[in-house]
């Protein structure tokens, strides 16, 4: 029996030859990400937007989608040259209250990473790849209030389609925090998907404003980005990973696990 259709898609933060102890993990130097890339080439993957994913698996078809979170302007430096010399595409989150600024977000030097400017952002939309919201400030979802989750959505949604000049359809949970009242914010926000963590490839029947994705990271090979693509896990290990995720959503209500700045966000509406 063939396995049912699944979309692995890959998430993304920072493609840079330099970084910091913080952020190192998050970090692909450039050759690798080329690596990356290549290999993908070679294994003549169906590669496409995110926004396409849940089409895709009603379709029943398999394939790949490269997405890469925060805005920063390593990604247009870095790693969109290198998908277009190949004839691919990936989806861009930007968190539109930073743009042509820096991921004040974050802490230390980190907060002073320069994100793309607007006129990239136009310059790689006309290029053929989605530009997607990542949020305006950067806000978790999943612990601050639903209007105010919804509200930051929607503004970012209206300010990228006010600049690129088409719709905006996909949203990426900052730091994947969600519950079900940030969902239904995201939706209501004018979203037709969005994609979370979850460590798992996509199938259809998942919630498509929670769409898992795959990590990769600084150390991830080329041989292990492949396995990861091909990866097609067996019902209980679909059912391990969700478990998981109920666990850390718990423990994020109950504990305040994370990151002190995915927490709640005060004076979001300026």
């Amino acid at each position: 029996m063939d396995s049912p259709a699944a979309v692995a898609v890959l998430s993304y933060h920072s493609i840079a030859a330099r970084t910091t102890p913080a952020f190192a993990a998050l970090t692909v130097d450039p050759s690798l990400f080329a690596e990356h890339m290549e290999a993908l080439h070679e294994q003549n993957l169906d590669v496409i937007p995110f926004g396409e994913v849940p089409d895709a698996l009603a379709a029943g078809r398999s394939g790949v989608a490269i997405s890469i979170d925060d805005g920063l302007a390593d990604a247009a430096e870095n790693a969109c040259p290198v998908l277009a010399r190949l004839g691919m595409t990936a989806t861009l989150f930007v968190p539109t209250g930073y743009v042509s600024g820096h991921s004040g977000w974050l802490h230390g030097a980190d907060a002073r990473r320069p994100m793309l400017s607007w006129a990239t952002i136009v310059s790689l939309a006309q290029e053929g790849f989605e530009i997607a919201s990542h949020g305006r400030m950067h806000m978790a979802a999943d612990l601050n209030a639903a209007d105010l989750v919804e509200y930051d959505a929607r503004a970012s949604r209206l300010a990228l389609e006010d600049r690129i000049g088409r719709g905006v359809s996909s949203f990426a949970y900052p730091f994947g925090y969600h519950s079900a009242s940030g969902r239904r914010a995201v939706r209501a926000a004018g979203y037709r998907q969005a994609c979370a963590v979850g460590d798992l490839p996509a199938r259809a029947g998942d919630d498509r404003w929670a769409l898992p994705r795959l990590q990769v990271w600084d150390d991830t090979t080329p041989e292990a980005l492949v396995a990861m693509v091909t990866w097609r896990p067996q019902l209980a290990t679909r059912a391990w990973a969700r478990s998981k995720q109920c666990v850390w959503h718990l423990g994020r209500r109950c504990a305040g696990w994370g990151p002190a700045e995915a927490g709640r966000l005060q004076g979001a509406r300026r």
